[in-house]
């Protein structure tokens, strides 16, 4: 019972932070040290668990998904994400240029640790670095589809957030943001919008048991080209950001603004870096 009661709480830690852009709930996972672990869980939905689904035998297919460790991990990263959505709600409507000051600063951090990990790598990683900004930056000039998105749509963001979720360094958040699906989705979970949840959440189930193998194959064998490609997506989407901030002073109508966005964002460049120092005594 301990040990449930502590993955519990390391989902209710790691669904706080998928909610926040900029900052990994991979990489939680992996500080907390669960995260082997999860994956591990993700790929026992194989070919031997099928079997036992077939034969009928519950107790041992329950076992063999790991089912004790990932239903008090998902119950609490549920507990956490839908109590912490309504914080982003009011915060999104009370103040929303210190926030969107704050999520750039958390990518920009985010993204310039990550780069610097692999600094001195062959000159083919900015090429990928170059195609992940473009991929996200020019996002927010294309036409929006996230008023009513379809569901459709909505099953491809629950596949997309999950898939960079699952990297550690890379917020699932970030890229709702740059698809401009993240005030939208914070909505959804506010308003218990159950049909927009059960679809984006089947997205979140596909892409969770089909990229955790990926995930495996993409970083042993292209990490550098994987991680160049992702920072690139995220700093592209700060342009979509910076857009925002621009938007909400035009709209306030007032310039005394600057100060409190350099606060916001070195307060967020200080968690990135208090993440980072956290992230060094992980073992991996």
């Amino acid at each position: 019972m301990k040990e449930k009661i502590l993955v519990y709480l390391k989902g209710i830690c790691v669904g706080a932070v998928d909610l926040i852009p900029g900052v990994s709930g991979g990489t939680i996972a992996l500080i907390m040290g669960i995260y082997p672990r999860l994956i591990q869980a993700l790929r026992s939905f194989d070919k031997q668990a099928f079997q036992l689904l077939l034969k009928g035998r519950w107790r041992e297919l329950w076992e063999h998904l790991k089912g004790p460790f990932l239903f008090s991990f998902l119950l609490g990263i549920g507990t956490s994400v839908l109590s912490f959505a309504h914080l982003l709600k009011y915060l999104l409507g009370e103040i929303p240029i210190l926030l969107w000051s704050f999520f750039g600063s958390l990518i920009f951090g985010a993204s310039l640790r990550l780069f610097y990990s692999f600094w001195g790598a062959p000159p083919i990683t900015l090429i990928w670095l170059g195609l992940g900004i473009c991929s996200t930056y020019f996002l927010p000039h294309l036409p929006a589809v996230t008023s009513n998105p379809s569901y459709p749509i909505l099953y491809l963001y629950g596949i997309i957030a999950i898939c960079a979720g699952l990297l550690p360094g890379i917020s699932g958040s970030s890229v709702m943001l740059a698809l401009g699906a993240y005030e939208f989705l914070v909505e959804a979970i506010t308003r218990s919008n159950v049909p927009v949840l059960f679809v984006v959440a089947l997205g979140c189930i596909t892409g969770g048991l089909l990229f955790s193998r990926g995930v495996h194959f993409l970083l042993n064998r292209y990490p550098i080209s994987t991680l160049s490609f992702l920072v690139g997506c995220m700093l592209g989407s700060l342009n979509g950001i910076w857009g925002r901030i621009a938007d909400e002073i035009n709209q306030a109508g007032d310039t005394h603004y600057l100060w409190k966005i350099i606060l916001a964002f070195l307060f967020g460049i200080a968690i990135i870096s208090l993440f980072g120092r956290w992230e060094k005594r992980v073992k991996i």
